[in-house]
């Protein structure tokens, strides 16, 4: 770690208390101790945060420097780097620490299936010190499994934005699931289980309206 992180560390560590834990130094805890911070320690703080890229500009929707992971990403890989950030916005809010309840962590929140699929298809890379959270590892494997499931399960090009909606449903259900909402199977106990899991403004309608409801969940409409 650099002297401005190791100081700034000890510096959140002194205003927070003894038990705040570096691991969640972006929580509600650091942005009370941030607010109660001046002069030269809070620049340090500001410089510890900037340096991790951990606290997303949530509240503008935004962040650059995940941005541009993702856009370097995508343009590799060939999914249109818009598409890529706007799937990491409804997934994490751009969160790289966001994990769900059921399991699914980081930016694109990754789950063992995406993995393995990932896998097959070439990208074998493990992530750091087994941190399914960390930047890099999460975009690339979130960004190849959009490309996957547009190549190999929904069968359209995901260069084209008016397949977004099917691709990233895809992606959202699973691809069994989605084999069964295209066909209109809205009775399925798993795909009306899967739906029922999803943000509210897609669950809402059930699975009958669950595909006219993507567009708009993001931000396409």
């Amino acid at each position: 770690m650099s002297r401005v992180v190791n100081v700034a560390a000890q510096a959140i560590l002194n205003l927070g208390g003894a038990g705040l834990r570096l691991d969640g130094v972006f929580g509600t805890r650091s942005r009370e101790a941030l607010a109660r911070a001046s002069g030269p320690t809070k620049e340090i703080m500001i410089e510890f945060q900037r340096h991790f890229s951990l606290e997303s500009t949530l509240t503008s929707g935004s962040n650059p420097e995940i941005e541009a992971i993702i856009t370097a990403v995508a343009t590799m890989v060939g999914v249109p780097p818009e598409f890529a950030i706007r799937v990491a916005m409804v997934e994490s809010k751009l969160n790289p620490r966001a994990v769900s309840v059921t399991g699914e962590s980081g930016l694109y929140q990754v789950g063992t299936g995406a993995i393995a699929d990932v896998a097959s298809a070439g990208y074998h890379v493990t992530p750091p010190r087994g941190d399914r959270t960390d930047v890099d590892w999460n975009v690339n494997v979130g960004v190849r499994y959009l490309k996957l499931v547009a190549d190999r399960y929904v069968l359209l090009d995901i260069r084209e934005r008016k397949n977004w909606a099917r691709v990233y449903a895809a992606y959202n259900l699973g691809h069994a699931n989605y084999v069964k909402l295209e066909r209109g199977q809205y009775n399925d106990v798993a795909l009306r289980r899967a739906v029922a899991s999803q943000a509210a403004q897609l669950s809402a309608g059930g699975p009958e309206l669950y595909l006219a409801s993507v567009p708009s969940f993001l931000g396409l409409a």
